[in-house]
């Protein structure tokens, strides 16, 4: 007769002998979120998504073109790009998923609008230790990712569980925009400030530059990502955004050619790239009561390259080597910058910030964005208690400069307009 004990012991030596030879779970995976313009020898991102394959030697990579309208090409293009950086050829595959036709090649790759609830374009990201996503148009790639009702495809599906058992995420512009759970989809400009919202269309109804918001893939779980956001002045739409999005504190506008490398189990990131990445948080921030959008109170910093990100608090961590000493003396912009502010693609952001208001020991700084019909609108930058900046690298001006917890908003002002004639 066996007692009970014994079958106690037997029990739960069994479970100790699972639990020993059982693998360890896998850490969840790294996201590598490009502003757009990726030059195909930048190092220090490739690099970035290459390290972060699970077995850089081995691992293949499954690329997602559905944004362009030349998917074939664009993946070419980024195979080439991960040549150069040591992944071979053979290792790179494309996700047959897209909307649209490219001229260049036999086949109609319009007929590959199901690949989302392909089962052989999911075994391909199931066998895949990176993926990613080429630039675009985001909306086309949300099509493949969910279906007609707004539920996962089975590719999006299997792209969650891989970054969950480690695999490496990256994408450029539209391959950025659609990594948050947020997703930017149009916008334009003062027109996103000073019109109404809208809700996503046709491709046709998308186009009168009002700000657009969707659902994108929620990789990204910190944040709404904007991109193109040095050359496409993208200030104020990402400020909206987040301010009309309940669920985001945060916003954060990756420049072309950087990037936003993130650790998803730690949930921090560091820039990579020549440029920055800006950040918006809106905790502390009051909407203004009234048909026109305006939000005073937005945090926001401005971080370069090696800097760390926390991206539960917002807060920067300046990369080594960056202090607190004065850059080059600079002249001030001259006159109010109307016509010239940050919701037109004119000088940077930071070298604006730097030029204008750092190097001055001014305490704010305004500048007015005009549109057509009178449509204005006022940036606000204010140094608050808080307020830092660190400088570094770099030789010119705001290369290298680290900004922290400047106040920022948005009010729109009424302009006039008069002929002034001799």
């Amino acid at each position: 007769m066996t007692r009970p004990g014994h079958v106690l012991n037997v029990v739960l030596g069994g479970l100790f002998s699972l639990l020993i030879a059982a693998p360890s779970a896998a850490e969840p995976g790294r996201l590598v979120i490009v502003g757009g313009a990726l030059d195909a020898r930048n190092a220090e991102i490739w690099g970035a998504f290459v390290d972060g394959l699970p077995h850089p030697a081995t691992d293949r990579v499954a690329i997602v073109a559905a944004a362009s309208g030349e998917p074939v090409a664009s993946f070419e293009s980024a195979r080439a790009a991960l040549a150069l950086h040591g992944v071979s050829p053979d290792r790179v595959v494309l996700v047959r998923a897209a909307l649209i036709d490219d001229p260049a090649t036999t086949d109609d790759e319009s007929l590959w609008a199901n690949g989302g609830d392909d089962p052989a374009m999911v075994a391909i990201v199931e066998g895949a230790g990176g993926i990613w996503f080429t630039g675009g148009d985001q909306a086309r790639t949300a099509r493949v990712l969910f279906d007609a009702a707004g539920s996962s495809t089975p590719l999006l599906i299997a792209l969650h569980r891989r970054l969950a058992e480690g695999a490496v995420i990256g994408g450029s512009s539209a391959g950025a925009a659609v990594q948050s759970a947020t997703m930017i989809l149009r916008g334009d400009g003062l027109i996103a400030l000073t019109r109404p919202m809208k809700s996503p269309g046709t491709d046709a109804e998308m186009e009168d530059g009002r700000l657009i918001l969707g659902t994108g893939a929620g990789f990204f779980t910190d944040g709404i990502i904007d991109q193109h956001f040095d050359r496409q002045a993208r200030l104020g739409r990402l400020s909206r955004a987040v301010t009309e999005s309940p669920g985001d504190r945060f916003g954060y506008g990756i420049d072309e050619n950087t990037a936003l490398v993130v650790d998803t189990a730690t949930h921090t990131a560091t820039v990579r790239g020549v440029g920055t990445v800006t950040m918006i948080d809106d905790a502390q921030a009051s909407r203004a009561e009234g048909p026109d959008f305006a939000v005073t109170g937005l945090r926001l910093s401005i971080a370069a390259s090696g800097d760390r990100i926390d991206l539960a608090s917002g807060d920067v961590t300046p990369a080594a080597g960056r202090h607190g000493s004065p850059m080059a003396d600079l002249a001030p912009p001259s006159g109010d910058g109307a016509g010239v502010g940050p919701a037109y693609p004119a000088r940077p952001l930071v070298d604006l910030l730097d030029q204008a208001l750092i190097e001055t020991n001014a305490s704010a700084l305004d500048r007015i964005s005009l549109g057509d019909a009178g449509a204005a609108v006022r940036f606000r930058f204010e140094e608050t208690d808080r307020t830092s900046a660190m400088s570094g690298r770099g030789s010119e001006p705001g290369a290298g400069l680290t900004l922290r917890d400047l106040r920022f908003s948005i009010i729109p002002v009424a302009v006039t307009v008069q002929d002034i004639r001799p």
